[in-house]
């Protein structure tokens, strides 16, 4: 009665492991009939996804693993790429992973390496995990830097002094020149200074400074082997341009402990410059202060080369890009295209400090505004391989006498920095007892 009625029959696709759409035959039969048969595709519903797994963190020099694996069963076989964002920081081995029906929720591992580096930083890489019709993987892996900080990265060029209080219109704090100072431990490029002066323990230089000889100090930064960079002992003008002249003192937090007071009052870091009015002498640094006695740090002065006890090391790698290019413009000025600075060239002034400001301030001279300089926009044109100190081919007849800075002295604003240009030699001087001179500049 029902023959020619209609039943229906459920059909299941049942769930599986891999993500094709498959083809089944339905097939009806019974006894004394012919077969009938019907086919259904099956729609996959499954995403095959790529699983990451294993190392977040590696130690530079060393190696760990991540993991890889497939969600569903490829079916074929399946090739998935490995790549490291920055192949010089963390490197992958192998490079490519094939997975197929047996072993596609095995993981397999890849060997991460992280490589060791110049700079003293912690850095991060985006490992990929990718293949054909699926979405990638990634994990951030860090190359974790063991090592303190032992050197410090240093802007190049004409520094800022430091100082930002102005004591008189057209002072070093008013006018505040010169490119800004910034330090990096995280950089290996460009000027690098050691951290800590020689002696001392890194990343805060505890302990006390080596003492020794001029030969001693620059055999030890001839030799030192840090960062795979080849190291000397700095020029004078590369420590002056270190100092920070609103304090006293080397930026405390990139180079610490670094100044010293009651217990080494005259400490000094050798420099590489030659004293040329005295056989055997070096420039040296002075970082030490004796307070009781209205002795600070930032001076400079010639220390005999064979002396162990007053100067020890900070080295420094790269470029010393100190060096002029005067060109005289035939007005009575004098550029140098190494700073851009403008110098007056014949200067006239005599007097005390208040005097030297007011005398550059009101200068008219090829149609510039002037100030006095700083201390280092002076020290940039003194030379010390000459008697006296500067080039005389374009600054003529340059008396041997105290140079007046517009830069006052940190710890005693009655007093002003200023060059002895029968040396070289840098001190603090009485603004109102001292009678200098004093050399205008204009320029950037």
């Amino acid at each position: 009665s029902n023959y020619n009625t209609s039943q229906t029959l459920t059909v299941t696709g049942v769930e599986d492991t891999n993500v094709i759409s498959e083809a089944v035959i339905i097939t009806a039969s019974g006894t004394g009939i012919v077969s009938s048969t019907k086919t259904v595709n099956t729609v996959d519903n499954d995403t095959m996804n790529i699983t990451l797994g294993g190392a977040t963190m590696i130690v530079e020099g060393s190696t760990g693993t991540i993991s890889v694996a497939l969600t569903h069963d490829p079916s074929v076989d399946f090739v998935v790429s490995i790549g490291s964002g920055d192949s010089s920081i963390i490197s992958v081995s192998p490079s490519s992973l094939t997975f197929n029906s047996t072993n596609y929720s095995t993981a397999q591992n890849v060997t991460l390496t992280a490589l060791v580096d110049a700079n003293q930083t912690s850095e991060s890489v985006t490992i990929t995990a990718s293949a054909s019709g699926v979405t990638s993987q990634t994990r951030s892996v860090q190359a974790f830097d063991v090592n303190p900080p032992t050197f410090v990265s240093v802007t190049t060029g004409l520094l800022k002094t430091g100082q930002t209080v102005s004591y008189a219109p057209g002072d070093d704090g008013t006018y505040q020149k010169g490119i800004s100072k910034s330090f990096s431990t995280g950089s290996a490029s460009g000027l690098l200074f050691q951290r800590c002066n020689r002696g001392q323990t890194p990343p805060s230089c505890t302990g006390t400074p080596t003492l020794s000889t001029y030969s001693d100090a620059k055999s030890y930064c001839d030799t030192l082997s840090l960062a795979g960079k080849v190291w000397r002992l700095p020029t004078i003008n590369e420590l002056s341009y270190l100092w920070d002249y609103s304090k006293s003192s080397f930026d405390n937090t990139a180079f610490p402990n670094a100044v010293f007071n009651s217990t080494l009052p005259s400490l000094s870091l050798w420099s590489s410059t030659d004293y040329i009015l005295s056989t055997n002498y070096n420039w040296g640094f002075k970082i030490g202060s004796d307070v009781g006695n209205n002795s600070y740090g930032g001076a400079t002065y010639g220390v005999p080369e064979t002396n162990n006890t007053l100067a020890t090391a900070r080295c420094v790698t790269g470029t010393d890009a100190s060096t002029n290019t005067f060109t005289d413009n035939f007005n009575s000025t004098v550029t140098d295209s190494s700073t851009g600075l403008i110098w007056q060239q014949t200067p006239s002034f005599s007097g005390i400090w208040s005097g030297a400001i007011n005398y550059c301030n009101t200068l008219s001279l090829g149609g510039k505004t002037w100030r006095l300089p700083n201390i280092n926009e002076l020290g940039s044109i003194v030379n010390y391989s000459n008697d006296p100190p500067i080039n005389a081919t374009f600054f003529p007849n340059t008396q041997k006498s105290y140079w007046w800075t517009s830069t006052t002295a940190a710890h005693d604003s009655t007093r002003a920095w200023s060059f002895y240009f029968a040396d070289g030699q840098t001190g603090y001087n009485s603004k109102t007892s001292l009678t200098g001179n004093a050399r205008c500049v204009t320029g950037p």
